[in-house]
C-alpha cells in the first residue's frame, strides 16, 4: 500500500474536487482513528476521531478519512465515497440548507422525520429553477437534481429510508 501524506491527499482531492468547491465545499482535514490512551496511561474509549495536525504525517487509508464538507446543492454524484483508499465523510454545511430541512432546535422533530426523502421532492419542484441555475445545467431533468442532492442516487436513498422506517417499526 502507498504511504499518503496528508498535504499530498488534501491537495490532490482538492485539485480533483474544484468544481465542487468553487460551489462552496471544503477539506477540513484527515481524520484518523481515536487516541485511544488517556494522559494516565490507561486504555479508554474516545469516539472522536483525531485530527492529523501534521501536513507531512502519513496516514494509514484504511483508518484514516478525509472530512469534505457541503452545501445543500451540491452534485453528490462527482464526490466519491473513496478517494486513494480512504473514505470520504461528506458533511453538509447545516446554514445552507433550505427551509424544506430547518427544524431549527426544535427537539420534537426525530431523525426519521428530518430525514424523510419527500423533503428533497419538495425542494426540487419549488426550487427546480435555482438548482438548474446552480449547476449550470438548464435542461437538468428532475431525477437528476434529486440524485445530485440526495447523495447521488434518490431511489436508494429512499429505499434505504424506508428500510430503516421499516426496522423501526418492526422493533
Amino acid at each position: 500500500m502507498e504511504n499518503l501524506l496528508v498535504k499530498e491527499i488534501i491537495d490532490s482531492f482538492t485539485t480533483e474536487q474544484a468544481e465542487q468547491i468553487k460551489m462552496g465545499a471544503y477539506v477540513t482535514g484527515v481524520f484518523g482513528p481515536p487516541e485511544n490512551i488517556s494522559n494516565s496511561g490507561e486504555s479508554e474509549l474516545n469516539i472522536s476521531l483525531s485530527l492529523c495536525k501534521k501536513i507531512y504525517e502519513y496516514v494509514n487509508p484504511i483508518t484514516h478519512s478525509i472530512s469534505f464538507w457541503v452545501p445543500f446543492i451540491i452534485d453528490h454524484r462527482k464526490i466519491p465515497k473513496f478517494y486513494k483508499g480512504m473514505k470520504v465523510d461528506v458533511i453538509t454545511i447545516s446554514p445552507s440548507c433550505p427551509r424544506e430541512f430547518d427544524f431549527g432546535d426544535r427537539e420534537d422533530v426525530s431523525l426519521e422525520e428530518a430525514n424523510d426523502p419527500q423533503h428533497y421532492i419538495d425542494f426540487v419542484n419549488w426550487c427546480e429553477e435555482e438548482i438548474r441555475e446552480k449547476f449550470n445545467s438548464p435542461t437538468m431533468t428532475k431525477k437528476e437534481m434529486l440524485d445530485a442532492i440526495a447523495f447521488g442516487d434518490f431511489e436508494k436513498y429512499k429505499m434505504n429510508y424506508e428500510n430503516k422506517k421499516l426496522n423501526r417499526l418492526i422493533k
